[in-house]
């Protein structure tokens, strides 16, 4: 079995987090404090999978 590509990764990834915080709407997000209290975490997992920025260090 091969690995998982980023991309598959990361959709998963979001469709886990659509669940668990039951989304349903976009009003799901701007009305439930819990969504932006995970989207913390969510945003982190999302760079660990995808990689950070590199730094332009002129």
């Amino acid at each position: 079995m091969s690995e998982k590509t980023k991309e598959q990764k990361l959709l998963e990834h979001v469709e886990k987090f659509i669940d668990d915080q039951k989304i349903t709407c976009e009003e799901t997000i701007y009305q439930t404090d819990w969504v932006i209290e995970n989207a913390y975490k969510f945003i982190a997992d999302c760079c660990e999978i995808v990689g950070y920025a590199e730094l332009d260090e002129d």
